[in-house]
């Protein structure tokens, strides 16, 4: 009779779920920076543009 591993079958799919979820939280905010570097980058062109 195999050993029993479902146990280790279960640990490695949690730790693999874990790690996709952390990095799509990290690519949700990288995009939310993103776009407020983009709004922050807008603003300032649009200062340079009315002083020009």
């Amino acid at each position: 009779m195999p050993p029993e591993t479902s146990f280790y079958m279960v640990l490695a799919f949690t730790a693999y779920l874990s790690l996709l979820g952390a990095y799509v939280v990290s690519l949700i905010v990288r995009r939310r920076n993103l776009e407020r570097d983009s709004a922050t980058l807008a603003e300032l062109q649009a200062d340079l543009d009315r002083q020009s």
